[in-house]
């Protein structure tokens, strides 16, 4: 396919990775967190949002560790205009409320508003085998690439 200036545009492959990350090891998460800035960047992302990407997964890693210990699966899936990060656990569930605690020094109940902040179009699912996560990352592929 050829551009307005004539140039060859290329169609990149659809971009799905996984990680399954132990909660209770704190490397395997960063290791984690530092795959999918990589994964952003060869995808040629605008970097503007990279700090975003990296809340929203810290937060909903954290989600994790407090109401499912244990192993998490992690998708990022980038077959869409946009990146969208599942996180998948197999814990109990927690409540889906995307506002900000009553209790101004409550110790938690600022992930998901914070989440539904920087990211898009987030969605929490609760099962009988666990909680989905899921949440539309605020990154664009570059205009041009660099």
């Amino acid at each position: 396919m050829t551009d307005h200036s004539g140039q060859q545009n290329r169609a990149r492959p659809p971009l799905r990775l996984r990680w399954s990350i132990d909660i209770r090891d704190a490397g395997a998460a960063t290791n984690a967190r530092r795959a999918l800035l990589r994964a952003l960047r060869a995808e040629g992302a605008d970097e503007s949002n990279f700090q975003a990407a990296e809340i929203i997964f810290g937060e909903l890693i954290g989600n994790a560790a407090r109401y499912a210990p244990g192993v998490v699966e992690v998708t990022l899936d980038w077959t869409g205009e946009h990146p969208v990060l599942h996180v998948v656990d197999r814990g109990p569930g927690f409540c889906a409320e995307p506002s900000l605690p009553t209790n101004p020094y409550a110790e938690s109940g600022r992930g998901l508003f914070i989440v539904s902040r920087l990211g898009n179009d987030l969605s929490v699912q609760r099962g009988p085998h666990g909680t989905h996560v899921r949440v539309r990352l605020p990154v664009e592929r570059r205009s041009q690439p660099h």
